[in-house]
């Protein structure tokens, strides 16, 4: 399983794929072949990234799948929107 913290692209450069084409040289990295599934949280209004995992997971012929992972009260006094984990796999090797 493979985590990705974060995925940042400089502002003159969203809209551009290039996160997509970042994450696709991440997978392409020598050891990753065996690699099932990727994992990362992304806040429900970050409709940027989600978009970004949803058409990787497209690409990729393979499911995303979302789940309860950290929720608003876990933060405690700090004003923080839920973060779900998204799971992307099982990735297809060959």
């Amino acid at each position: 399983m493979l985590f990705i913290w974060q995925v940042a692209v400089h502002a003159d450069a969203r809209g551009q794929g290039l996160g997509q084409r970042m994450l696709q040289h991440l997978l392409a990295r020598t050891g990753l072949e065996q690699l099932r599934y990727i994992e990362t949280t992304v806040s429900p209004d970050n409709q940027a990234s989600r978009s970004m995992f949803s058409n990787m997971a497209q690409r990729l012929n393979t499911s995303l799948n979302e789940n309860v992972l950290f929720e608003t009260h876990h933060f405690g006094k700090h004003a923080h929107e839920e973060e779900p984990l998204l799971r992307i796999g099982p990735l297809p090797h060959g």
